[in-house]
């Protein structure tokens, strides 16, 4: 094969399996092959594809292919040449070579390049490098190209070779035709340093540039936001420190106030504010950030810090409801479970939220429990003719990447349109060890069972066949649940593990010492007293690591929508059972 478009076409097809297996080694393969062809398009793609791989030996090639196009003349090898001497890839790490190679695609009248050299200028441990950053943008001192335009404000701001001035900076900004929304952060960096100078919110936005659809936002939300909780979103967004906590160490109660502008914040978040600062990511990093310096700076001991947690509330009707729904199925199970000698406990969010909260996390919408595959088969016997609940196990299809089918167990009401409140059930059993032994024991034991899984369901979604039908799957499954104590020998009872029934991904999460989980203990859960595991702190640190941290994804996972048809369907139901006596 030696036409060079036909030799991309095949690096493409491998890199994105269309028509073949997926290999990124076949696919830098035939984008090398195309590279020697004289393809400086195909050399450019193909260390645009290998950024990632460890082999210093491909590294190195593809740095001599590189090299070669760059010094004929190829601007965007030029471009590339300079990131490899910048981060060492395939090359010895060398400073002025970077600058070098991307200086003279500035001048071979490639824009962005006179940017990419700011940058390598600005970031140098030299400071006579650093003053003369300005000079990178010189060539193109007239432009009104958002990158190049934002960076001469940027050193004016920063004080690169000229004498600080935050106001010719942001007036700078104004000469820009149009910013594309990427430099957000830059453009909110300036915003920030306006309002800590007592600028206004809407109008330092407006000053700095920022989309005026984020004015609108800051506008609409400064009834709720008081203004103040501007800055910390934005010193969360431009990665700064929170001058938030200077202030509220200075209120009368700084932890209430805290906690009050916790949950505004939080609150702005579950109307669907999806801004770059009222994003979940941005908003836990705020909170979080505000966190971690209170207590740094002793405002906040650990004590403190579950006390704000314990104040958060989720001010959502349709929410409560589906919690007082599944209150409601935990309290009948719970009933059931101690009257007939059947042992669980709250796992995951369930016991996080008991040890965190003393009930729900404010905006979790399920509720999740341990428990030993012998207690969940006597379960599934009792409620076969329960008129109340019932035990629901199902197959699914795994959202987690490169993972086939996997197995659910729940406890649910047995009217199907309130099977939108559930209780997930993560069934154990006996192992032989929780140690190294024991752990590469178990990891084998997944591992060979969940590649059989993946691989049948590739296979089935290949012949379009659906997975969930596919027998050979379901007989894995079966063994597994029959056989798993006994196959890894777990007669002494000395540990437990997640059975092989609902196999997620892969961590230690998933095997503990016996003495973790018994003898259970009681914790309090939204006016509930239920079991949990002996050593909770130890199946946390597992699972979350430190739990007093707002995740990343804060009201994104949700099981049901929040709405007034669920919520009312709920209330009836619940006032059916109690009219009935069930609770």
């Amino acid at each position: 094969m030696s036409d060079v478009s036909a030799m991309m076409k095949r690096s493409k097809d491998y890199l994105k399996g269309n028509g073949v297996e997926k290999s990124r080694d076949k696919a830098r393969y035939w984008m090398l092959m195309a590279s020697y062809q004289g393809s400086s398009e195909a050399a450019n793609m193909l260390y645009d594809m290998s950024r990632r791989t460890s082999d210093e030996e491909k590294r190195e090639e593809i740095a001599r292919v590189i090299e070669t196009f760059a010094e004929s003349g190829n601007v965007a090898s030029m471009v590339r040449l300079s990131l490899m001497y910048r981060d060492g890839y395939g090359v010895e790490q060398n400073e002025l070579l970077s600058m070098e190679w991307m200086r003279k695609a500035s001048e071979a009248g490639y824009e962005p390049a006179a940017s990419k050299l700011f940058d390598l200028m600005a970031a140098s441990d030299d400071p006579r490098v650093r003053n003369r950053a300005l000079d990178a943008l010189a060539p193109y001192a007239k432009s009104t190209r958002g990158s190049t335009v934002i960076k001469r404000a940027i050193a004016y701001r920063e004080g690169y070779g000229v004498e600080k001035d935050l106001d010719k900076a942001v007036g700078i900004l104004s000469e820009a035709s149009k910013f594309k929304r990427k430099w957000n952060v830059e453009l909110y960096r300036f915003a920030a340093e306006l309002i800590r100078r007592g600028h206004g919110v809407a109008d330092s936005l407006k000053r700095c540039r920022v989309d005026s659809k984020d004015v609108d936002m800051a506008k609409s939300l400064s009834l709720f936001s008081k203004d103040r909780l501007y800055l910390p979103l934005l010193e969360a967004f431009t990665g700064k420190r929170f001058s938030y906590v200077d202030w509220v160490s200075q209120r009368p109660d700084p932890m209430g106030t805290m906690a009050e502008d916790f949950n505004t914040v939080i609150n702005i978040l579950n109307g669907n504010r999806t801004d770059d600062l009222v994003r979940p990511a941005n908003v836990a990093a705020m909170l979080n950030g505000i966190l971690a310096q209170s207590k740094e700076q002793g405002l906040l001991d650990d004590e403190g810090i579950r006390s704000v947690f314990m104040k958060v509330r989720i001010e959502d009707p349709y929410l409560k409801q589906m919690q007082d729904g599944l209150t409601t199925l935990l309290d009948i199970f719970d009933r059931l479970c101690k009257s007939n000698g059947i042992r669980y406990m709250i796992s995951c969010g369930t016991l996080l939220g008991a040890y965190r909260h003393e009930g729900f996390i404010p905006w979790d919408d399920d509720t999740d429990i341990y428990m030993m595959s012998e207690d969940y088969a006597k379960l599934s016997a009792i409620l076969k003719d329960n008129p109340v609940l019932m035990t629901l196990d199902r197959m699914y299809a795994s959202n987690l990447k490169g993972h086939g089918v996997n197995y659910a167990h729940q406890v649910v009401f047995r009217s199907p349109k309130l099977r939108i409140i559930h209780l997930g059930v993560m069934t154990f059993d006996y192992v032989k060890s929780a140690d190294d032994e024991g752990w590469e024991m178990y990891r084998s034991y997944i591992d060979e069972r969940r590649k059989k899984v993946d691989a049948y369901t590739k296979e089935d979604k290949r012949s379009g066949v659906d997975p969930l039908s596919d027998r050979r799957i379901r007989a894995i499954y079966r063994d597994a649940m029959s056989n798993f104590s006994k196959d890894l020998e777990g007669g002494e009872r000395n540990a437990v593990a997640l059975s092989f029934d609902n196999p997620i991904a892969f961590a230690k999460r998933k095997l503990f010492d016996y003495g973790d989980f018994f003898p259970e203990r009681d914790m309090k859960f939204n006016g509930l007293m239920l079991p949990a595991p002996n050593r909770p702190e130890v199946i946390m640190d597992r699972l979350y690591g430190n739990v007093m941290l707002f995740p990343s994804n804060l009201l994104v996972h949700r099981h049901a929508a929040w709405d007034e048809e669920n919520a009312t369907y709920i209330r009836n139901y619940l006032a059916k059972l109690k009219e009935e006596g069930y609770y």
